[in-house]
């Protein structure tokens, strides 16, 4: 590979006395609550990185993008990233749908929030959802990355209906083992939704397909979301 073929990308630290992301600006990255890895990140320029992934799809079309450049590329998209104190945007544009993904923390706590702006630019009606995936280690990032396979199993999950959120724990191994929790969840201004859910990554992937190419999102294959925890 010669430097006009390599790729660039940048990091950039967000941060509080608790919790800190570190962000990309091709919207890879990962979540950490002091030495705990939150979120799983495996940078292999040879394949699509884990990653925090914000999914919009056109109803009508089928057809899927994500709102960062990664995982799911087209160079041909308007894209933007830019970087300010406290929070990081990524803004791209895709068959007349623009979005804005700011990505920040909420002050003085062990929590992120990420904030997505739609804007209709094609000049008819479009019908959408937005669905987001992450890979959840809840563990130190050297045990994750020693037995990646056998640090899932412990992840557990469960649906919180009245709040409408995922809530997901590592099973302790050991009674002295400080219990570890995260909860995920959506909320929409100006609009009302309803809202589906996954948490079975074969499901949700499909045999043989990565974060680029999920069948959740592959109307053709019947992608839905399941409902499936545990």
């Amino acid at each position: 590979m010669n430097s006009e073929d390599a790729t660039i990308v940048y990091g950039h630290l967000i941060a509080n006395d608790r919790y800190h992301l570190t962000v990309a600006d091709d919207g890879t990255g990962s979540s950490h609550f002091g030495d705990l890895a939150v979120t799983r990140r495996t940078p292999d320029f040879t394949r699509e990185t884990d990653a925090f992934v914000v999914y919009v799809r056109d109803l009508d079309s089928g057809v899927y993008w994500s709102a960062a450049m990664e995982p799911v590329r087209n160079d041909g998209d308007p894209y933007e990233f830019v970087a300010q104190p406290g929070m990081v945007s990524f803004i791209r544009e895709h068959d007349g749908i623009r979005t804005t993904l700011e990505v920040m923390l909420v002050p003085d706590a062990p929590a992120e929030e990420r904030r997505l702006t739609i804007e209709n630019i094609s000049g008819r009606e479009r019908h959408l959802d937005v669905t987001t995936y992450v890979e959840l280690v809840l563990n130190t990032p050297v045990a994750d990355a020693a037995h990646p396979a056998f640090s899932k199993l412990f992840v557990q999950t469960e649906w919180d209906a009245e709040r409408n959120a995922l809530i997901a724990r590592r099973r302790q191994r050991a009674p002295d083992d400080v219990p570890m929790w995260v909860v995920h969840t959506l909320r929409t201004v100006g609009a009302d939704a309803t809202v589906a859910y996954e948490t079975d990554r074969m499901r949700f992937l499909g045999r043989g397909r990565t974060t680029a190419r999920p069948q959740a999102m592959d109307v053709s294959a019947g992608g839905t979301l399941s409902g499936t925890t545990g």
